[in-house]
């Protein structure tokens, strides 16, 4: 009897977990309604197609110097002006926002939720993993 209620409320904690990160079709995992985690090679093709997309760049102003996606725009995390740079941004824009790895970036999708946004795609795993597919960045 104690074993089935176990069971039982073992695989109610399962489902739970699995509801709370549900996929896409296309493997994109959806971390929130409108901000969601995508790939580099997801991330690739919308800022070569989308035009209106705004990619956000909170590395540091050295780490952006060194090489950044082009037209990126940068918000150094670590700013004093960091929340209040990211408040003013236009809500109703597209954000691709990253860092360098995923922690800095990760944060701020925090904010932007808390911020009230309502479409932002978070590449995970940054610069790193979008200079790791060799795809094209400019340099300062």
């Amino acid at each position: 009897m104690i074993k089935s209620i176990l069971s039982v409320i073992a695989l109610s904690f399962l489902a739970l977990g699995c509801a709370e990160q549900a996929s896409s079709k296309n493997g994109t995992e959806i971390t929130d309604q409108n901000i969601r985690t995508v790939s580099v090679s997801e991330a690739a093709a919308m800022v070569t197609e989308d035009e209106t997309l705004v990619v956000l760049d909170v590395r540091t102003p050295e780490e952006f110097a060194q090489g950044h996606i082009e037209g990126a725009l940068n918000i150094d995390y670590n700013g004093d002006d960091f929340e209040s740079r990211i408040a003013a941004l236009d809500k109703s824009k597209t954000y691709l926002f990253h860092c360098n790895s995923g922690g800095r970036s990760g944060k701020t999708e925090k904010m932007l939720k808390s911020l009230g946004f309502t479409d932002a795609l978070h590449l995970k795993s940054g610069m790193s993993g979008w200079r790791e597919a060799g795809l094209p960045e400019v340099a300062e």
